[in-house]
């Protein structure tokens, strides 16, 4: 039972490190450009956090919970051990303001735990994570970089007067500034 109190109070806990780390992953640059005030994109990220936990990621769960490890061979020391790691290494990472991928911490974690405990790993599915993670960040590099030349290009051939807000080719910001009342 104290087990359990303790598994608990220590999910919170990482829990309350995601909310820091991606709550700042997420909002802080419309923050920074002024796009939204503080409150309301707190009041926003919390909401839409809730929603995203409640209904989108099962997926994720099932793949972290039982598709790295053996779930059948788990302990709740283990668990402690996985989740305590996992949020202390993010709450470092926070606290020094560095970015990181907490969905590629708490999979460390687990997979150490897996290997420190001789706990049965799946590595196809670990290969399959690790060739996400390998090969996103240069995809989306140039997907971005091509939308944005594409958007250049068209732009150029545009006269002036042909152009709305921002560049041609893309579509216009977000107005939701006059839903929030803030200055544009």
């Amino acid at each position: 039972m104290l087990s359990t109190i303790i598994l608990v109070v220590v999910a919170v806990g990482f829990a309350w490190n995601l909310g820091v780390h991606y709550t700042g992953a997420v909002m802080g640059m419309p923050y920074a450009a002024r796009s939204i005030a503080l409150w309301p994109a707190l009041v926003l990220i919390a909401i839409l956090t809730i929603l995203g936990a409640t209904f989108a990621s099962g997926g994720v769960e099932a793949i972290v919970g039982q598709h790295i490890i053996s779930d059948h061979s788990v302990t709740i020391a283990d668990a402690i051990v996985i989740v305590l790691s996992a949020g202390l290494l993010t709450l470092l990472y926070n606290y020094q303001k560095i970015p990181t991928s907490t969905i590629q911490i708490l999979v460390f974690c687990v997979v150490g735990v897996g290997l420190a405990g001789h706990i049965p790993l799946y590595w196809e599915t670990i290969g399959k994570l690790a060739v996400v993670w390998v090969f996103s960040p240069p995809a989306c590099s140039i997907w971005s970089c091509r939308r944005i030349w594409h958007a250049l290009r068209s732009n150029a051939r545009r006269k002036p007067s042909q152009t709305r807000e921002g560049l041609a080719g893309l579509p216009p910001p977000f107005p939701a500034s006059h839903l929030l009342n803030l200055p544009r």
